[in-house]
């Protein structure tokens, strides 16, 4: 049978490629870079700043070099306001003595270094410069691309209006298949509970203690806890005050281990206790930081009595029975 969820799933799958793509595809059109307004100094000072780069100078033709043969090109050398020139290869050579405004690209001559323009565009051919001008006036400011950042703007929302409907779940149309109904298997009675109760007639309700509960609850218990049960608590460091009660083997460390001590003086893995014939001891796990129990350093193994302070880091404990 036909399933309406997977066929709409593949649906909007294409669907979304295809916006994307078209998306892509009208990003490309735009412009890839805005053409740069500089001096010829500055591209001659840093021509690896601008290599590939396309540029527009505006100067004063000083020099044209007409080309040997057909297959070569020409070129004409360029005179700005920073008194520095620069060469130029074009198709077509302007007139000497003009003042134009070329657009192009910063390329590097292989011979020697020097950096030269590629024309693309030239616009003008009026008067020449005026004399004596060395300075470089102020560059203009640019205006800023309204349009193209409103058409950028529009493309990200575009975009997020269609993850959003694209790609969010099936609603109420979609099959969900029923949930089987699950099975309780019969409890099968105890022997106790077998037993015929006699009725006593009604009996008084009362409240039921913590400690009865505990006992209670104890017989459920799959494994087993030490006896006598026992706890440290944090007298100094991160969770002052708090008691961590102890197994038959608990880790202590800064990341793995039963209790976590988040404190960079501890170690990942720092100490361990352990209840074995009725006594906890302590080991080091650390090879870096030391475990100290009552201000004395323990090597190997050490066994705890009630109200022992421990000592990990910077990080103080105190061990306590129960």
């Amino acid at each position: 049978m036909f399933n309406l969820s997977q066929s709409g799933g593949k649906m909007r799958r294409n669907l979304f490629l295809i916006v994307m793509t078209a998306l892509v595809l009208f990003a490309g059109t735009l412009p890839a870079q805005q053409t740069q307004q500089v001096y010829v100094r500055d591209v001659l000072d840093s021509p690896q700043k601008y290599y590939n780069l396309t540029v527009q100078i505006t100067g004063e033709v000083v020099r044209v070099v007409t080309p040997s043969t057909p297959s070569d090109r020409g070129y004409y050398e360029l005179l700005d306001n920073s008194d520095k020139t620069i060469r130029v290869v074009a198709n077509t050579l302007p007139a000497p003595q003009t003042q134009i405004t070329v657009v192009g690209i910063v390329q590097i001559s292989t011979s020697n270094q020097e950096a030269y323009i590629r024309e693309s565009n030239r616009f003008g051919g009026g008067a020449p410069l005026a004399p004596g001008i060395t300075t470089p006036p102020p560059p203009a400011k640019e205006k800023p691309d309204y349009l193209m950042f409103a058409l950028i703007g529009l493309i990200a929302v575009i975009v997020v209006v269609l993850l959003v409907v694209l790609l969010r779940k099936p609603g109420a149309s979609t099959p969900v298949a029923e949930a089987a109904p699950s099975v309780i298997p019969p409890m099968q009675p105890s022997a106790a509970s077998a037993a015929p109760v006699e009725s006593a007639g009604p009996k008084s309700t009362r409240q039921v203690s913590t400690r009865e509960v505990n006992q209670a609850v104890g017989g459920l218990r799959t494994k087993a806890v030490p006896d006598p049960l026992a706890q440290i608590v944090v007298l100094v460091g991160p969770n002052q005050g708090k008691g961590y009660p102890l197994g038959y083997e608990t880790t202590l460390g800064r990341v793995t281990g039963d209790i976590i001590l988040e404190d960079e003086s501890v170690s990942r893995k720092h100490a361990r206790i352990v209840f074995a014939k009725r006594t906890y001891t302590v080991e080091n796990l650390s090879q870096t930081n030391p475990v100290i129990v009552n201000s004395q350093r323990v090597e190997g193994s050490r066994e705890l009595k009630d109200g022992d302070e421990i000592i990990c880091g910077t990080v103080k404990l105190q061990f306590k029975l129960l």
